[in-house]
């Protein structure tokens, strides 16, 4: 928190907006979910080529790492909800977490094997999510 508001207060005083990296770089003690991401997104994987740098202001840090949704997934209901989680992910438990708080009607999935980042474009991961969107949400 102290850096974002030293970075708050010197945009204040000088207007400079103070950067860091968006996606740190990754080495062996990174962990599962840092080293998928890095290669997701900073590799042709995933890259987004009108994104621009791998960059984030200092300011959103705090605000970033105090946002909690699931304290406003009941905001959700009466809308369908379905979680969709990889039994492999490390945001595993997140999904439960969110899917536990949120109201009816609601399902969760799990995709054997698959990762948070695995989600994103692996067809082995991405065809049985896409299925049960689709079965899903034709049921409501």
């Amino acid at each position: 928190m102290k850096e974002s508001t030293d970075a708050r207060q010197k945009f204040f005083e000088t207007g400079e907006i103070v950067y860091i990296k968006q996606m740190p770089d990754v080495d062996e003690n990174s962990n599962q979910l840092r080293k998928e991401a890095y290669e997701y997104y900073c590799t042709s994987r995933g890259l987004c080529p009108n994104y621009g740098e791998n960059r984030m202001a200092v300011i959103s840090r705090d605000t970033r790492r105090s946002f909690d949704i699931t304290d406003q997934i009941k905001l959700l209901s009466p809308r369908p909800y379905l979680a969709i989680a990889g039994t492999k992910a490390l945001t595993f438990g997140l999904s439960k977490i969110a899917f536990e708080r949120a109201s009816e009607p609601k399902e969760f999935f799990e995709i054997e094997g698959a990762t948070h980042v695995g989600l994103y474009d692996k067809e082995e991961y991405v065809n049985p999510a896409i299925f049960k969107l689709t079965e899903f949400y034709k049921e409501k």
